[in-house]
């Protein structure tokens, strides 16, 4: 018996379970009370993931037994991997009470109430098996995971570079800390880990997935790609890289390689509505809305629930002006993902538009409530608030456009020691830098805002474009107008021009309402008087504004449609200074229209043919600002769903008392705007003549 025990124990040893699995049960027949033999067999069985009969020696063993620390813990293994996880807690709680020093036992103990979620419990068990052997490296692996899951990243970073310390070859060690410093944005150093990862391992396909998305991240994009590429080569049937591929040829605008990389990728995998829904994307980016809309339906078709596509789905009827179909789409997407916040955006967006205010503030919120920091619910919320009146929440909210990544250009950063002014500081005998953001348009608008600033006893440096200093510095406010990107002198406090609404607790009842604000200068001026010198009604035309304006394509009008108004016996000045290549064509049919552009250098010179002309008519640009805050009378073309300095419900502006609004009475009709200008125009000859 003892020969036959010798050679059965061996081939366990050798890893040969199944010949010892065998040599043991033929033993066991005539020694069936032989606890150490019962043990190994549970152990055999378990190494062979016979999990049932490996509690079942295991347990017999125990019963003869029942101090057999090692039995105990090899039981709480087998329960383990039956996620049975209560049973193999006390399993190990009882290996522990016989054997205290079992430190194999506190860290199978520790990855059991890990995936209890108990992980404050957890990481106190991997403690104490590091403490009873310091340099166990499985137990301070396993302790850095549960630190990653707490979110405590430095600490995980710390002990998984022990683990790599103790065992320098532990690959999955320097891939997880990779990925922590991947999650937190220090992609140079994941960079190394992942580099180091492939070191010891040049077939690990999801390091080099990894490492695709990192290079990504830090613009690298070719190299990226070829990780990407490398990941599929190696592990086809992981859609990961694939999709990280194709996500960035489209971040990259290569749509038609994009569109290349999901039509043969379906071709191999044509049930995947992951890919059904990523070639959507690409479909609708290239304005192939017909198409787009079958493949997220198809991706809709292969999973259900599939949250993403019908959002995207939505978002291409929106495109198409059918809303309700988007609408309903939106809410599929949020009936299977009841926190998705892009398909409660786009619903706001929808109601927004569409000038539905409840609902779409009940969007924002939605999105608020869910993650109180989302930067684009709590910017059109502000936006929604403004466009309605609602000034002093709205201009609190509007705040948040210092983290718009689209805008952040705009802003400075300044050292410390500087005042970042609110309006609660004492600025009296301090100088303030008060600086121009986003457009022309803005800065004449709000410069408006100065002399308020002034009477707190303040100096101001006020930074300006080049082309908007000499009209700025006619505003009745001693100021230094300093030009944007010379010298700054040096200053106590500063402000951003936008934020003085705020500060100063704005209301449409409030906001500072002298008329004109800013000038022509006279020697300007005396040219255009002297050029335009006849007895006819002088109209100053603007009809598109810059094509860089995110909205330009709703302000603007295309020439075309102005054409009812060019047969009136109006003498008509052209205040664009750019043209579009379909208008320049058009014009030449129109030579009574006056051109200027040559002539306007820059803002003052606008001013000045401005004070020339009668009155102004033009869409949402910076020329009706200028106009409006000379004084001069401007008929404004505004879109439905207008800007929100414009307001609703009404034809006047309380920024600009010699503006009138001429508004789209539904979507995308100008029609209405021209004809009913033509009839005032109309009117107006009548009683000039008169």
């Amino acid at each position: 018996m003892e020969q036959n025990f010798k050679q059965a124990y061996e081939l366990h040893q050798s890893g040969h379970f199944i010949d010892a699995i065998n040599a043991y049960l033929s033993i066991l027949k005539n020694n069936p009370l032989d606890d150490n033999l019962l043990y190994l067999l549970g152990t055999a069985f378990n190494q062979v993931n016979d999990l049932s009969r490996s509690v079942e020696y295991l347990k017999k063993s125990l019963s003869i037994n029942p101090n057999n620390a090692a039995a105990y813990n090899n039981l709480g293994v087998a329960y383990y991997a039956q996620k049975q996880f209560y049973n193999a807690l006390n399993s190990y709680d009882k290996a522990i009470t016989i054997k205290s020093n079992y430190f194999e036992a506190y860290d199978n103990r520790g990855n059991t109430l890990k995936d209890l979620k108990r992980l404050d419990e957890a990481l106190a068990s991997y403690d104490k098996a590091i403490e009873l052997k310091p340099n166990y490296v499985e137990a301070i692996f396993h302790r850095a995971n549960t630190l990653k899951l707490l979110n405590r990243l430095e600490e995980a970073i710390i002990s998984y570079n022990k683990v790599i310390a103790l065992q320098p070859d532990y690959i999955i060690a320097h891939y997880n800390c990779g990925n922590i410093f991947r999650e937190i944005g220090r992609f140079e150093e994941a960079l190394t880990y992942y580099a180091k990862t492939i070191e010891y391992k040049p077939d690990y396909a999801d390091a080099y997935n990894n490492m695709g998305v990192v290079l990504s991240s830090l613009n690298c994009n070719e190299e990226a790609l070829n990780n990407f590429n490398k990941a599929i080569e190696l592990k086809p049937k992981n859609l990961d890289p694939y999709k990280n591929k194709g996500n960035l040829l489209i971040n990259l605008n290569r749509l038609d390689e994009a569109l290349a990389h999901y039509d043969e990728i379906i071709k191999l995998k044509p049930n995947r509505a992951e890919l059904h829904n990523n070639r959507g994307v690409v479909l609708a980016r290239l304005k192939r809305f017909k198409e787009a809309i079958i493949d997220y339906q198809k991706a809709i078709n292969y999973k259900p629930n599939f949250s993403s596509a019908y959002n995207n789905l939505g978002t291409v009827y929106q495109d198409i002006n059918r809303e309700k179909e988007a609408l309903h789409n939106f809410d599929k997407a949020i009936e299977f993902k009841r926190d998705y916040i892009d398909a409660y955006f786009n619903k706001g967006v929808l109601f927004h538009k569409n000038l539905i205010f409840d609902n779409a503030l009940e969007n924002y919120n939605n999105i608020i409530n869910i993650k109180p920091n989302t930067i684009k619910a709590n910017w059109n919320k502000s936006l929604l608030l403004l466009l309605y009146g609602y000034y002093l929440q709205g201009w609190e909210l509007y705040e948040w456009r210092f983290q718009k990544d689209e805008l952040k250009a705009n802003y400075y950063t300044f050292p410390k020691e500087k005042i970042n002014w609110k309006g609660k500081e004492n600025i009296n005998g301090k100088t303030i830098l008060i600086y121009h953001e986003q457009g022309f348009g803005d800065t004449i608008q709000f410069c408006r805002y100065l002399p308020l600033v002034k009477e707190l006893g303040a100096n101001i440096n006020f930074l300006v474009p080049s082309s908007l200093a000499p009209v700025i510095a006619t505003l009745d406010c001693p100021m230094t107008v300093i030009i944007k990107g010379k010298p700054i002198p040096n200053f106590d406090a500063y402000c951003p021009l936008m934020s003085l609404p705020h500060v100063f607790k704005t209301t449409i009842e409030t906001i500072p309402s002298k008329n004109p604000y800013l000038y022509s200068i006279k020697s300007k001026t005396k040219y255009w008087e002297d050029k335009n010198n006849n007895k006819r009604l002088k109209v100053g035309l603007v009809w598109s504004g810059s094509k860089l304006n995110n909205n330009d394509i709703k302000r603007s009008i295309p020439f075309n449609r102005l054409t009812p108004l060019l047969k009136l016996p109006i003498e008509w000045h052209s205040l664009q200074k750019e043209y579009r290549e379909s208008d320049i064509e058009l014009l030449k049919q129109y030579p009574e229209i006056h051109q200027h552009q040559h002539e306007l250098k820059d803002f003052s010179d606008t001013a000045a043919l401005i004070e020339s002309l009668d009155l102004i008519i033009c869409v949402d640009t910076s020329v009706a600002h200028l106009a409006g805050a000379m004084g001069k009378p401007v008929w404004l073309m505004i879109t439905y769903f207008p800007d929100f300095r414009w307001l609703l419900n009404r034809y006047d502006s309380p920024w600009y008392p010699t503006v009138r609004l001429f508004r789209q009475p539904k979507h995308d009709d100008w029609e209405s705007v021209v004809s009913l200008i033509r009839l005032e125009l109309t009117n107006k000859l009548k009683s000039v003549k008169g």
